[in-house]
């Protein structure tokens, strides 16, 4: 009966969807902005996550990773391009490598590499193992290759932090990698796994923080017979602290707490006490804009690492999860998960004033969901008068830049 009911109700979503594309009733983008969409040959065409920009700092390039994958949980290895558009030629992707290294959530963690307009890094397998490289865009030489992943790189382009992104990619699908087997299934906490600072230049990493070391700092001790994993690292604008979420599951639920380190794996402290959080960004060296649980229920956050200091923003009208990253003069761009009764998400700028305004709506598909869900993931240029999104038409995923 429950088998039934499930699948009535995707039958009947899925009627839904196709009766509202057929009869133009909902339109993909609904906006007031200037847009363009930005895809390769009716391929996937997406970026990742939200915490790195594509656009390069004069704004002439935009980063892309197409894929001819279905849309649907990734099982064994497959093929992605690596390249770029032109910003004024949202037809004509310009592949420069390819990597089998990805997930639908975090991409390859493509990003800028550095202060130039022409280097890239991203997740490829090296040597029969996870690795990364950096690599010039304007003729595709490879200039360095690292034999382990990367998840962020510090401002100056000198240090990395990395994780088990088996590990990452078994427990919480979607966000890892599955081209090798998790050496660590069935431990709770390894003391050989955790967090990893890398060094760029002699291609060595360290083992800074380790799973049970994690545990072992002020956590409950009602959840220590399930595993716990790390996910989201994220150096600090100077890169001298940085941001790690500890997660684990209770009885079928996620639950996430943050935590700072110094690039030594001391001086650790836990941001949020008790309740779990959801995304991140920094405001700068010293403060956090989270959103999750906090005294006022659900929203968003600013912690003070380091201390105790804890304020809600705009907690009277941002109240669903979204993620945020600061504008300049300290306004808010974030977004949300697809809302009844259409399916439509919001890219949303909330300014000091408290006011909360709409840049876009997007209608998403009712079968985005899971560890192929397409979340909007809103990323700004240098100068925040453009911002683009990941977003799924006609089960293809493009690439949107508003201008704004």
């Amino acid at each position: 009966m429950i088998l039934l009911l499930k699948s009535l109700k995707l039958i009947i979503k899925f009627l839904i969807h196709r009766l509202l594309i057929m009869l133009r009733i909902r339109d993909y983008i609904n906006t007031s902005h200037y847009y363009q969409i930005y895809q390769s040959n009716n391929l996937h065409t997406f970026f990742g996550y939200y915490d790195k920009t594509p656009f390069s700092k004069n704004c002439e390039i935009l980063l892309a990773i197409v894929s001819d994958k279905k849309n649907s949980p990734i099982k064994e290895p497959c093929v992605a391009h690596i390249g770029y558009f032109n910003i004024s030629d949202p037809t004509k992707f310009i592949p420069v490598g390819e990597t089998t290294t990805w997930c639908w959530q975090l991409g390859a963690r493509l990003m800028w590499y550095g202060e130039k307009h022409n280097l890239i890094i991203y997740n490829k397998q090296i040597n029969n193992g996870y690795g990364s490289l950096i690599q010039k865009i304007d003729d595709n030489k490879i200039i360095k290759e690292f034999n382990f992943p990367i998840y962020d790189v510090d401002k100056n382009a000198e240090f990395g932090l990395t994780l088990n992104f088996s590990r990452l990619g078994r427990l919480r699908p979607g966000y890892g990698y599955i081209n090798f087997p998790d050496s660590t299934v069935g431990q709770s906490y390894p003391s050989d796994d955790g967090i990893w600072i890398c060094d760029l230049k002699t291609n060595t990493k360290e083992l800074i923080i380790d799973l049970e070391s994690v545990v072992n700092f002020e956590f409950d001790n009602n959840s220590l017979d399930t595993e716990h994993y790390i996910n989201h690292l994220s150096f600090n604008p100077s890169g001298n602290r940085f941001l790690f979420f500890h997660v684990w599951n209770n009885n079928g639920k996620r639950f996430a707490r943050a935590i700072t380190s110094d690039v030594h794996g001391n001086n650790l402290f836990q941001l949020n006490e008790g309740r779990t959080v959801s995304h991140y960004t920094w405001k700068n060296d010293n403060e956090l804009l989270m959103t999750g649980y906090g005294k006022s229920g659900f929203g968003y956050y600013l912690f003070r690492d380091l201390s105790n200091q804890i304020k809600p923003v705009g907690n009277e009208i941002l109240k669903s999860d979204g993620h945020p990253s600061y504008l300049n003069g300290g306004n808010i761009i974030t977004d949300t998960y697809p809302e009844r009764p259409f399916n439509d998400q919001q890219i949303l700028k909330y300014n000091l004033n408290g006011e909360l305004s709409s840049i876009a709506q997007i209608h998403s598909s009712f079968f985005n969901q899971g560890e192929y869900k397409c979340d909007l993931h809103p990323r700004c240029n240098a100068d925040y008068s453009k911002v683009a999104v990941d977003f799924c038409s006609q089960d293809r995923r493009k690439i949107a830049v508003f201008t704004i």
